[in-house]
């Protein structure tokens, strides 16, 4: 047997001698185990019929069938017949019968000239149905694990890939990822690579928390388990892992981790304030009941020292209205119910007044308060808001400041008013400059605090510019004072002189008798009422409830005033006021209440009252409205 007939005869793929007429002459060993026929049984068959295919019937010979048309072994036939052309290992599908049952073969053709005389053909071809099916199914593997939201990694021992799934190449913008070390590593966060593949090693598998940089710096946190991968030998050869992407947990985690450290902070510093809040309403409260007992008690005392008691229960009368007036400005901050004036604001007067109020406490420290304006001006904003910021401002400043002196400057800086409230005081480190103007926050915190406070005046301030639509930040460095700056839009208008802004003559006890209606249900507001107004023989009514008052005006009495409080028994001072103007609208009444919001106010002089008077009721302020009539 010569070297082609050897080949020819043990080949391990079916091998098929074809003559001209498209006539099997030859089959080999492989052919003839694969087809279940003896080469003497195939010879001068169509190749169809020599590998049993479902369409070559005795009645519908191979190559005459409607589906022989696209028959993968006839194509190449006929194309190396007439072409002389070679084809190798051409992939193709044919419907075979074996074994009495119909199957569908994957299989890998060649055709070629082996006698270009007698144009013989020699036809092999290799069953490759295992193969395809091997390759389906694991490209199906593939498809599954391209489609998964896990990230799916696998590597040799050195950490060279193997294998990613699209969700890792995706997630690391790279499609040729080719080490472990491509995939980048949070250093202060979760396992390293180098541990990663210890402890798998040690375990077989493990589990852990890595985190990986993504190109654009994004860090992709996971929950990773990973596996060793052995040879046939039963040897460690690679890593498998598939990894959890836990960022979003992460974050989440550590927002409610933020939150709860938030609230617990904001606990802490609400505890912290009531605890300061109860001290600093006991404090001048202290004094207040304190001087009036010794007042009460002590009718020996000498004029100088009465008068000294009763400057400092007016003092602490005031500290403790600042307090009530603060925590009241907070609620309404955090309610949203604050409403803003439109108010003329003349400058000079605005700044004035705030040096007025502080400048015997500046004194009392041995500091000075002094005032720049390089130009007067008029602008429209909420007068009572902005001054309410600037003597917290002040206050501070001259809590602060025990050396030295504070400065307050107003001017116009690109059409914006600004206001700066410059000391010379403790300062304040960079840290905390941010926080100072947080509720409840304070530099210093518990029963060793050297500078008194609520820790509400700066947190006031930051709400009220914000609702101002303005800007405030300070500028600071520990032991060399601090600066607050205050700018606000501010629509310029003309200074009008204002005569209520002014000092008014006290001197009254030259004009004639007046009559006078106090209605007060509180007997104590009464008295403190009827003694203010008790001057040149002043004719003093007083009813307790609106019903009276109307009835009263109803009769025809003449009254000079009427001071109507808000809320009274029957019928509350807002219906008597309404009332009284459709029985005179003449009478001036001046509605004096402890409702002391811009509302309340507009809904007084809505329902016809002149004049408001929010309680405490400062005289010069009574008197500055009788002296106006």
């Amino acid at each position: 047997m010569d070297l082609f007939e050897n080949a020819f005869v043990n080949a391990p793929v079916i091998m098929c001698i074809i003559n001209a007429n498209r006539e099997v002459e030859r089959i080999n060993r492989q052919a003839s185990i694969f087809t279940k026929n003896s080469e003497n049984n195939m010879s001068l068959e169509l190749p169809g019929v020599v590998l049993n295919c479902v369409n070559a019937t005795k009645e519908n010979r191979c190559g005459l069938s409607n589906n022989c048309n696209n028959c993968p072994v006839r194509t190449r036939l006929e194309e190396t017949l007439t072409s002389g052309k070679t084809f190798e290992r051409e992939e193709g599908t044919m419907s075979l019968v074996r074994n009495d049952s119909i199957k569908r073969y994957n299989l890998l053709i060649s055709t070629s000239v082996i006698d270009s005389n007698s144009m013989r053909i020699l036809l092999s071809i290799e069953d490759i149905t295992k193969i395809v099916d091997e390759r389906r199914e694991k490209n199906l593997h593939l498809e599954l694990l391209d489609n998964i939201n896990d990230f799916i990694t696998a590597t040799d021992l050195e950490g060279n890939i193997t294998y990613v799934n699209k969700i890792v190449k995706k997630a690391f913008k790279n499609e040729k990822l080719k080490n472990i070390s491509q995939l980048g590593h949070d250093s202060y966060w979760g396992a390293t690579q180098e541990e990663i593949l210890k402890k798998t090693l040690e375990n077989e598998y493990w589990r852990t928390q890595v985190a990986n940089i993504a190109p654009d710096g994004t860090k992709i946190m996971l929950d990773c388990r990973t596996k060793i991968i052995k040879d046939a030998n039963d040897e460690p050869m690679g890593l498998v892992g598939i990894s959890t992407d836990i960022t979003q947990q992460k974050e989440f985690e550590k927002e409610l981790i933020e939150a709860k450290e938030r609230a617990e902070e904001s606990d802490r510093l609400k505890t912290a304030f009531l605890h300061n809040l109860s001290h600093e309403i006991r404090t001048p409260l202290n004094g207040i009941m304190g001087f009036s007992q010794l007042l009460t008690t002590n009718r020996k005392l000498v004029e100088s020292k009465f008068d000294f008691y009763a400057q400092l229960i007016k003092k602490n009368s005031k500290m403790l209205l600042n307090i009530i007036d603060d925590v009241l400005s907070m609620s309404s901050l955090d309610a949203g119910t604050l409403e803003l004036k439109k108010d003329q604001i003349q400058c000079s007067e605005l700044i004035k007044g705030i040096k007025a109020n502080f400048e015997e406490t500046a004194k009392d420290k041995g500091i000075s308060l002094s005032v720049t304006l390089e130009k007067d001006f008029c602008f429209v904003s909420d007068e009572q808001k902005i001054t309410q910021v600037l003597g917290n401002l002040v206050q501070n400043a001259i809590k602060f400041t025990s050396r030295g002196g504070v400065f307050i400057k107003a001017s116009i800086v690109d059409n914006m008013i600004r206001f700066s409230v410059k000391d010379t005081g403790i300062g304040i480190k960079a840290e905390d400059q941010d926080r100072i103007f947080e509720r409840f926050s304070q530099v210093e915190i518990g029963h060793a605090r050297k500078y008194e406070g609520t820790g509400l005046g700066l947190a006031i301030a930051k709400g009220f510019i914000k609702l101002l639509k303005g800007e405030i930040h300070c500028v600071s460095s520990l032991g060399k004072g601090a600066e607050f700056i205050v700018e606000l839009p501010g629509e310029e208008c003309n200074i009008q002189p204002n005569s209520t802004k002014t000092e008014q003559n006290q001197q009254l006890h030259t004009q004639p008798s007046l009559n006078i209606l106090i209605v007060e249900d509180q007997y104590s507001n009464y008295i403190y009422l009827q003694e203010i107004l008790s001057y040149n023989d002043n004719n003093i009514v007083h009813v307790t409830s609106g019903e009276e008052a109307v009835k009263l005006v109803g009769l025809g009495h003449a009254f000079d005033y009427i001071l109507m409080d808000v809320r009274l028994p029957v019928m509350s001072g807002l219906e008597a006021t309404r009332e009284i103007k459709k029985i005179n609208r003449k009478l001036v009444i001046v509605m004096q209440t402890a409702y002391a919001s811009y509302y309340d106010e507009q809904t007084a002089l809505n329902c016809g009252a002149d004049f408001f008077l929010e309680k405490p009721i400062e005289i010069e302020h009574l008197m500055a409205i009788i002296n106006k009539q």
